[in-house]
């Protein structure tokens, strides 16, 4: 759950819809990607595009190698055979995985300094209040990270993402093991990304818990 020490009200999100944007613009474009781990490729070779303001949606089973085609991407990984390039800056990418890559001897504050001086983002003192309010982390400023609840950590890269919300998003399971305030806030992020002009790829190994219209990108396993 997002945050099983906090209860919440329920939220009632809007459904999430690309919005028109004419001409179409290329944001990615991957080519006859492969991907090995041990030596043995994890799925057959995939081609795809991502437009500015579209999510693009990897679905596989677990261990067909979701995670490791968003870390290629991403950068922090190395493609088997196949390739891909970036139309958009290094800069305006923000990954997001499993783990919410928090440094745990940084306090909560100290830690969105830390990411949003990588970013290149000025602090903005007013819209760091207001992102600590809307997900439920006043009182928590100068906790250690590693002294916050798993709950509370998600919430702060969730955070991350609206104070640094870059181009391109590269999101693993998001909704995965979220409540539905945690989901809805999930959701109510990457409508505001696609209403911006951004992008969003993200996997998932079943149906979305949201209406989001995707580009559904299968991995097939080899």
């Amino acid at each position: 759950m997002l945050a099983p020490d906090v209860h919440l009200p329920a939220v009632s999100p809007p459904a999430i819809s690309a919005p028109a944007i004419s001409p179409l613009t290329c944001l990615l474009s991957v080519t006859e990607l492969s991907i090995e781990r041990g030596g043995f490729a994890l799925f057959r070779p995939l081609s795809f595009q991502l437009q500015c303001g579209s999510v693009v949606m990897i679905a596989a089973d677990n261990g067909v190698g979701k995670t490791s085609l968003l870390r290629t991407l991403a950068g922090l990984a190395s493609a088997a055979e196949g390739e891909f390039q970036w139309h958009v800056a290094a800069r305006e990418l923000r990954f997001l995985g499993h783990q919410p890559g928090l440094k745990g001897a940084l306090s909560l504050l100290d830690n969105l300094r830390f990411w949003l001086a990588q970013d290149q983002c000025g602090w903005d003192a007013a819209a760091v209040e207001a992102g600590l309010r809307r997900f439920n982390l006043r009182g928590h400023e100068e906790q250690p990270a590693a002294a916050l609840s798993a709950g509370q950590r998600r919430r702060v890269a969730l955070l991350r993402l609206q104070l640094s919300p870059g181009q391109c998003w590269l999101l693993d399971e998001p909704f995965a093991n979220l409540d539905q305030h945690g989901i809805a806030l999930v959701q109510e992020l990457i409508a505001t990304r696609l209403a911006q002009g951004g992008s969003v790829i993200l996997t998932s190994h079943g149906q979305l818990p949201v209406p989001i219209a995707v580009l559904r990108v299968a991995l097939v396993a080899v």
